[in-house]
């Protein structure tokens, strides 16, 4: 799976780029990164039909989990490795002399990382160029990148991709600052609800691990939940703690998405509706996609709530 892996990420080979960034700083290097171009001399796996859009980067301790998304035969899978850092700055090998070297980045807007294959006795070299926004395809890193592989052969420009848009939508830190609930009492309880809080993961084996801090019977309760991607789509659930459906319904991948769960709770079954953001105040965007859905899903207006705005419990999520 690691060989179909770095397969994948690498695609072409070219030759190797003699710089790299200096001092590196890990944690800023973390989170979600769109490939969009990538320069080569060679082809090595143009034709793969596995396509990479995406990678989420991960450090703890010495290790670097890199998790990939990809489009396959026109739906999206996730497969990662996990890579150790060396004495060169911005280096990481994963088993099987493989290398990542992050050559460049301002941590906020690009990254331009070397990987390396030793494939059938050869050294292969590829250079990719990384984006954190899913619209910034010319930013102030591309000439950069340019400038790197100028004598290069071939460019290519990825596309948008489904996938990576998927990868990018759930992950991190949010807030839940308005509910639409079937759940019996919400309508009478709903004004005592201030903020919750959610903090979205990557288990190793690609479940989805929801941390959250929620409002209930007047207290702020911790909780973690672990839920397993069905079959098709990247739709999650856990039927052993209730959850039979976990989804995203739409989102503009920045700030806000819209988030649906079916649950089934102590012999009584019901569906909410959530509006997730990234920051403490909803935008009108996200309210308003919120209250279509809720709309379109049946909700009445007494199932629906704007929670109060009060962050301490949801900050208790983020700890």
């Amino acid at each position: 799976m690691e060989a179909r892996l770095l397969s994948a990420i690498l695609g072409v080979a070219m030759v190797q780029v003699q710089t790299a960034v200096q001092d590196l700083d890990l944690q800023k290097i973390t989170g979600f990164w769109q490939e969009v171009g990538v320069a080569s001399n060679q082809n090595l796996a143009l034709k793969t039909p596995k396509k990479l859009e995406a990678l989420f980067l991960t450090w703890s301790g010495d290790q670097l989990t890199v998790r990939a998304a990809y489009s396959s035969s026109g739906s999206c899978d996730m497969e990662n490795i996990v890579g150790s850092g060396t004495d060169v700055s911005g280096k990481f090998v994963f088993p099987g002399n493989r290398e990542i070297h992050i050559i460049d980045t301002d941590y906020k807007h690009y990254a331009i990382l070397q990987l390396s294959l030793r494939w059938q006795g050869k050294d292969f070299h590829v250079l990719k160029y990384y984006t954190r926004s899913l619209e910034d395809e010319g930013g102030p890193g591309f000439w950069r990148f340019r400038e790197l592989t100028t004598d290069t052969g071939l460019y290519l420009v990825a596309r948008h991709g489904r996938c990576a848009k998927l990868l990018k939508e759930l992950l991190g830190s949010w807030y839940v600052l308005a509910v639409a609930s079937g759940e019996k009492g919400f309508a009478e309880e709903k004004a005592t609800k201030n903020i919750e809080g959610v903090v979205v993961t990557l288990t190793p084996e690609n479940n989805l691990k929801v941390q959250s801090s929620r409002h209930r019977l007047e207290m702020c309760d911790l909780s973690v939940m672990e839920l397993v991607r069905q079959n098709s789509g990247w739709v999650f659930e856990n039927p052993s703690l209730g959850v039979l459906e976990y989804r995203v319904l739409g989102s503009n991948f920045r700030d806000y998405a819209i988030v649906f769960t079916q649950l089934e709770l102590e012999d009584e079954a019901f569906s909410t509706v959530e509006l997730y953001s990234r920051a403490e105040s909803a935008s009108q965007a996200g309210l308003s996609l919120f209250t279509k859905w809720s709309r379109g899903l049946g909700f009445l207006s007494q199932q629906q709530a704007r929670l109060q705005t009060d962050p301490t419990c949801a900050r208790k999520a983020f700890q």
